[in-house]
C-alpha cells in the first residue's frame, strides 16, 4: 500500500499538470485496488489454521496487498500453505453453508450453525497484513499509513471526478481511529 499511495499521488500530480486521459485512467485503476485491500478485510480472516469472521471493529481496515485466487500471474499459489501465516479471504459469491448461500463468513455461521466448515463459493480475494503466527494486531505499519493517505489525499486536492471514490473507502474511518486507539 505505501507504494501504491506513492503511485497514486505521482499519477495525481501528472493529471493536475497535463490533464492527460491516460493519468486519470491510472488513478481509477489504482482506486479500484486500493478499494480491493480494504474490501477483502470485511469478511473472513484465517489465524492459526482458523478461519472466523473478521471482527466489526476490524473491518475495513486495509490488507497489504490483496490478489484474487484466480490471477493469472498465480500469486496465492502455495503461498497459503507456506506462509502459515494470518491472511483475510473474500469469497466473490459468498458461502455455503449447509444448502444455504450467505454473503458473509459471519451470516453463514449465524444463519447455518451446525454446519461445521462454510465453504466459500467463487474466487476468492486473498490479502495479507493481518499478522503473522495467528497474532490478532493487523500490523499494518505507520509507512503503509502515510503512502496510502499521501496519495489518497493528493488524488482528493488535484482530480474532483474522484472525491467520492476516497470519500466512500475513508467514510469508515472513525471506526478505525478508533480501533487502533484501543490497540495501542
Amino acid at each position: 500500500m505505501i507504494w501504491s499511495g506513492h503511485y497514486l499521488a505521482a499519477e495525481a500530480f501528472r493529471y493536475a499538470a497535463t490533464q492527460s486521459p491516460d493519468a486519470l485512467a491510472r488513478v481509477h485503476t489504482l482506486l479500484n485496488g486500493i478499494k480491493s485491500n480494504f474490501d477483502v478485510t470485511t469478511d473472513a480472516v484465517m489465524m492459526d489454521g482458523r478461519l472466523t469472521p473478521v471482527p466489526s471493529t476490524y473491518a475495513g481496515i486495509f490488507a497489504r496487498t490483496s490478489m484474487p485466487s484466480n490471477d493469472p500471474l498465480g500469486y496465492t499459489d502455495g503461498a497459503l500453505q507456506s506462509r502459515g501465516a494470518c491472511y483475510y479471504m473474500k469469497p466473490a459469491k459468498g458461502w455455503r453453508n449447509g444448502k444455504g448461500t450467505f454473503p458473509t463468513l459471519a451470516v453463514a455461521l449465524a444463519k447455518a450453525p451446525r454446519v461445521s466448515k462454510p465453504e466459500p463459493l467463487g474466487a476468492i480475494t486473498y490479502g495479507w497484513g493481518c499478522g503473522d503466527r495467528g497474532e490478532t494486531d493487523h500490523p499494518i505499519s505507520r509507512d503503509q499509513y502515510l503512502g496510502l493517505f499521501m496519495g489518497l489525499g493528493y488524488a482528493y486536492a488535484l482530480i474532483p471526478d474522484v472525491q467520492g471514490q476516497i470519500r466512500a473507502l475513508l467514510d469508515p474511518a472513525p471506526s478505525r481511529r478508533a480501533t487502533c486507539r484501543e490497540r495501542g
